[in-house]
């Protein structure tokens, strides 16, 4: 029998929580990679558990051997001013290759929007690769709205330092 969990994660999790980013990294063959030993060290960094100002959604499975980590949300809060509440946007879902097709990644959408009524948050956003139909199709599959009149922009590595030295 499987036991399936969701719970947002404490700083006791973030071993769990480094092996699934390196997980996710691997995933998208992300040139920017860590260790896990690194990624851990930069959560307590930014004291994940403690003022971060982001929150982990873990999904666990115990097949009678204690809970595994099998997913996650990593969950930031935003201001929607037209709404004039907050609103989540979620920067990475993520289910390890031997739970897809299972459920999960819904029942982890489930829980953020659960979590979004509770807190009166207006929404929720998130991004999604283009060139991932079976991302894409599960988005939809939930009710997701593409809002392609909306373009994604990103300002990372000298590009940043740049501006910011202006």
């Amino acid at each position: 029998m499987t036991d399936i969990r969701l719970r947002l994660a404490g700083a006791e999790d973030i071993p769990a929580i480094a092996g699934l980013i390196r997980d996710i990294d691997l995933y998208y063959r992300s040139p920017d990679a860590q260790t896990v030993e690194a990624t851990e060290a930069r959560l307590r960094q930014h004291d994940f558990g403690g003022s971060a100002k982001f929150e982990i959604l873990l999904a666990e499975i115990d097949e009678g051997q204690g809970w595994q980590a099998a997913g996650i949300a990593t969950l930031a809060t935003l201001y929607s001013t037209n709404a004039s509440r907050p609103a989540f946007f979620i920067k990475d879902l993520f289910v390890r290759d031997a739970w897809r097709g299972h459920g999960l990644g819904r029942k982890l959408m489930r829980r953020i929007a659960a979590l979004a009524l509770e807190r009166d948050y207006a929404r929720i956003d998130w991004t999604a690769e283009a060139g991932s139909p079976d991302t894409l199709r599960f988005y939809d599959s939930i009710g997701a709205q593409r809002r392609e009149e909306k373009i994604f922009f990103r300002l990372n590595g000298e590009n940043l330092r740049t501006l910011a030295e202006e």
